[in-house]
């Protein structure tokens, strides 16, 4: 599968400056790495702040309201997601 860089580029919030800009399998895979999410999760409010934890991503959703079944499992089984 063709890597579509400049086309992803296009719509990538991050500001962090790193190599990954619209390489997004490399940015998964680096945050997966790390149990953390890319920034694209995020709003820009929130992305500025670099934080990229799941915790973090979950405290900024708390007020959707169709995330809430996910993020109730998600608190309550933190050890499988951590692994």
């Amino acid at each position: 599968m063709e890597c579509l860089q400049q086309k992803n580029k296009s719509y990538c919030n991050c500001t962090y400056p790193c190599s990954n800009h619209g390489i997004c399998c490399k940015c998964i895979h680096y945050h997966r790495l790390r149990g953390e999410l890319p920034a694209c999760y995020f709003s820009e409010k929130a992305e500025k702040t670099y934080d990229r934890s799941i915790e973090f991503f979950i405290k900024t959703k708390k007020e959707v309201t169709f995330l809430q079944p996910f993020l109730i499992f998600y608190e309550n089984h933190l050890d499988i997601f951590q692994k």
